[in-house]
């Protein structure tokens, strides 16, 4: 990681993920992406050394975790925006459980690849980047998310 990791203040980057939420909402293949991310069961688990998350049930875990990685989607893409493509600023921390929806939702990369193409938003997610396991209450991401 940078030794001097500068991210936007919470608020700001709260407005424009909002923002970007919103647009991807829109978007016409939104549907598709979510019930692609459904269907990326067979690779959900979570280890760090030892098992963190067991057992993902797809049918009752997308429901709850594909609007929370959106929204963490949302918001490490506005902190790319706004650092000027920092990856190291944009890779918030996640919890484990959003964090392995989001790589579903990254599997969905054609998908992807087209709404970046017609919204103009970068997709923001590179795994040498994050602190994976480092979300805790109170920290940066949270204060964004409060303040969205």
């Amino acid at each position: 990681m940078t030794a001097a990791l500068v991210r936007p203040a919470p608020e700001k980057v709260a407005e424009r993920a909002r923002e970007i939420l919103s647009t991807i909402e829109a978007d016409p293949e939104f549907e598709r992406l979510r019930t692609g991310c459904a269907r990326y069961d067979k690779d959900w688990q979570s280890f760090t050394g030892y098992a963190l998350v067991d057992g993902f049930d797809v049918e009752k875990d997308t429901v709850p975790l594909f609007p929370e990685a959106l929204r963490a989607m949302s918001i490490k893409c506005a902190v790319y925006e706004m650092t000027d493509g920092d990856e190291y600023a944009a890779e918030v921390p996640v919890s484990i459980p959003v964090d392995e929806m989001i790589h579903a939702l990254a599997a969905q990369f054609t998908v992807l690849s087209r709404v970046q193409d017609r919204t103009g938003i970068k997709f923001v997610h590179a795994t040498d980047r994050e602190e994976i396991g480092g979300w805790d209450h109170g920290d940066y991401t949270h204060q964004v998310y409060r303040a969205a």
